[in-house]
Protein backbone atom coordinates (compact mmCIF):
# COMPACT_ATOMS: atom_id res chain seq x y z
CA UNK A 1 0.00 0.00 0.00
CA UNK A 2 1.64 3.73 -0.63
CA UNK A 3 1.60 6.01 2.52
CA UNK A 4 -1.75 8.05 0.76
CA UNK A 5 -3.08 4.46 1.03
CA UNK A 6 -2.56 3.44 4.44
CA UNK A 7 -2.91 7.11 5.36
CA UNK A 8 -6.49 6.86 4.60
CA UNK A 9 -6.84 3.34 5.59
CA UNK A 10 -5.95 4.88 9.31
CA UNK A 11 -8.25 8.08 9.12
CA UNK A 12 -11.01 5.55 8.56
CA UNK A 13 -9.91 3.08 11.42
CA UNK A 14 -9.32 5.89 13.54
CA UNK A 15 -13.22 7.56 12.74
CA UNK A 16 -14.23 3.56 13.73
CA UNK A 17 -12.42 3.47 16.77
CA UNK A 18 -10.51 0.40 15.86
CA UNK A 19 -7.77 0.45 17.80
CA UNK A 20 -6.38 -2.87 16.56
CA UNK A 21 -6.25 -1.61 13.03
CA UNK A 22 -5.16 1.80 14.15
CA UNK A 23 -2.30 -0.21 15.90
CA UNK A 24 -1.68 -2.25 12.68
CA UNK A 25 -1.41 0.43 10.06
CA UNK A 26 0.90 2.46 12.08
CA UNK A 27 3.01 -0.14 12.42
CA UNK A 28 2.83 -0.65 8.71
CA UNK A 29 3.69 2.86 8.06
CA UNK A 30 1.02 4.80 8.19
CA UNK A 31 1.25 8.59 8.52
CA UNK A 32 -0.19 9.01 12.04
CA UNK A 33 -1.07 12.99 10.94
CA UNK A 34 -2.56 12.08 7.17
CA UNK A 35 -4.73 14.70 6.54
CA UNK A 36 -7.92 14.97 3.84
CA UNK A 37 -9.74 17.78 1.79
CA UNK A 38 -12.99 15.85 2.94
CA UNK A 39 -13.96 16.35 6.64
CA UNK A 40 -12.09 19.78 6.46
CA UNK A 41 -8.28 18.09 6.29
CA UNK A 42 -8.99 16.40 9.64
CA UNK A 43 -6.53 14.46 10.91
CA UNK A 44 -7.38 10.65 12.48
CA UNK A 45 -7.07 11.94 15.73
CA UNK A 46 -9.47 14.80 15.03
CA UNK A 47 -11.78 11.81 14.07
CA UNK A 48 -11.30 9.84 17.29
CA UNK A 49 -11.64 12.85 19.30
CA UNK A 50 -15.01 13.55 17.34
CA UNK A 51 -16.32 9.82 17.46
CA UNK A 52 -15.65 10.17 21.67
CA UNK A 53 -13.00 7.35 21.16
CA UNK A 54 -10.54 7.86 23.81
CA UNK A 55 -8.53 5.23 23.98
CA UNK A 56 -7.99 5.06 20.25
CA UNK A 57 -6.62 9.03 21.17
CA UNK A 58 -4.39 7.57 23.58
CA UNK A 59 -3.10 4.95 21.08
CA UNK A 60 -2.88 7.72 18.59
CA UNK A 61 -0.68 9.81 20.81
CA UNK A 62 1.41 7.37 21.86
CA UNK A 63 2.43 7.14 18.37
CA UNK A 64 3.30 10.05 17.34
CA UNK A 65 -0.13 12.31 16.45
CA UNK A 66 0.25 15.50 16.50
CA UNK A 67 -2.19 17.41 19.14
CA UNK A 68 -1.56 21.04 17.46
CA UNK A 69 -2.49 20.17 13.94
CA UNK A 70 -5.43 22.34 12.60
CA UNK A 71 -7.82 21.58 10.21
CA UNK A 72 -8.50 23.93 6.94
CA UNK A 73 -10.81 25.86 9.44
CA UNK A 74 -7.95 26.06 12.28
CA UNK A 75 -9.55 23.82 14.75
CA UNK A 76 -7.59 21.16 16.62
CA UNK A 77 -8.26 17.65 18.26
CA UNK A 78 -9.23 19.53 21.44
CA UNK A 79 -11.79 21.57 19.51
CA UNK A 80 -13.72 18.44 17.94
CA UNK A 81 -15.18 17.71 20.99
CA UNK A 82 -16.82 17.54 24.66
CA UNK A 83 -15.87 13.99 25.45
CA UNK A 84 -14.42 14.37 28.94
CA UNK A 85 -12.43 10.78 28.29
CA UNK A 86 -11.09 12.36 25.32
CA UNK A 87 -10.47 16.33 26.84
CA UNK A 88 -8.13 14.56 29.40
CA UNK A 89 -6.45 12.31 27.45
CA UNK A 90 -6.03 15.28 25.33
CA UNK A 91 -4.44 17.64 28.22
CA UNK A 92 -2.38 14.72 29.11
CA UNK A 93 -0.73 14.68 25.76
CA UNK A 94 2.73 16.16 26.45
CA UNK A 95 3.39 13.71 29.21
CA UNK A 96 2.28 10.77 26.82
CA UNK A 97 4.30 11.98 23.78
CA UNK A 98 7.26 12.73 25.76
CA UNK A 99 7.54 8.40 26.25
CA UNK A 100 6.51 8.31 22.58
CA UNK A 101 10.08 10.11 22.27
CA UNK A 102 11.88 8.43 24.81
CA UNK A 103 11.15 5.21 22.75
CA UNK A 104 12.31 6.92 19.73
CA UNK A 105 15.34 7.66 21.33
CA UNK A 106 16.48 4.90 22.24
CA UNK A 107 15.85 2.98 19.10
CA UNK A 108 17.82 5.48 17.53
CA UNK A 109 20.75 4.83 19.90
CA UNK A 110 20.47 1.36 18.86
Amino acid sequence: MSADELGKALWDASYAGDEAEVMRLIDAGAPVNWTTSSWGGSTPLMLAVWNENADTVRLLLERGADVDTTDNGGKAALDMGDDEACREVLFDAERIQRWHRRRLLVAWKQ
